[in-house]
């Protein structure tokens, strides 16, 4: 039930919090303590998806597993994540989606130039001054690349869920 309520909490309310935690350990201007905020803020989802998907394999599927000589083990490896790999790689997806698109905390928390995500530097061609529309169109392009991989991964396991029970013979 807690992870439910996690994520009901906007993120600029947990920015004052944030900043000062992580002004207290002294990682206010670091990579891998936004790493670990973008991480453990999608954690929450990526549990209760999975878990979705998880309680839908049939709990007979691993007890014949089991009866057919597979440990544990085995039976997670060999039958439930073929199963759950068309919910995971959707997961996977959505998470990097939010992940890599991610401009305000990042805004709040990376303050120097050498540490900046890629919405900050597409962010930082804007300017009261103007709009330099070229230089921002082709960072948005190189922006969409990796986007783009991650989906043309994942796309072969959605499909692969969507049409797996198409077809009864």
């Amino acid at each position: 039930l807690g992870m439910y309520f996690t994520q009901i909490i906007p993120t600029y309310m947990l920015m004052s919090p944030l900043f000062i935690s992580l002004a207290k350990i002294g990682m206010t201007d670091s990579l891998i303590a936004i790493t670990f905020v973008y991480v453990s803020m999608m954690i929450a989802f990526s549990t209760i998806m999975a878990k979705s998907f998880f309680d839908r394999i049939p709990v007979a599927l691993e007890e014949v597993a089991m009866t057919d000589g597979c440990t544990r083990t085995q039976t997670i490896v060999k039958v439930v994540l073929p199963l759950t790999l068309p919910g995971l790689a959707a997961i996977f997806s959505f998470a990097f989606v939010n992940i890599w698109n991610e401009l305000f905390l990042a805004v709040m928390l990376l303050s120097s130039n050498h540490n900046m995500t890629v919405p900050v530097a597409l962010n930082s061609f804007i300017s009261k001054a103007g709009v330099n529309w070229g230089v921002l169109s082709a960072g948005i392009v190189v922006a969409l690349l990796p986007t783009m991989l991650v989906f043309a991964f994942a796309q072969r396991y959605i499909i692969m869920g969507l049409t797996e029970g198409a077809v009864k013979g």
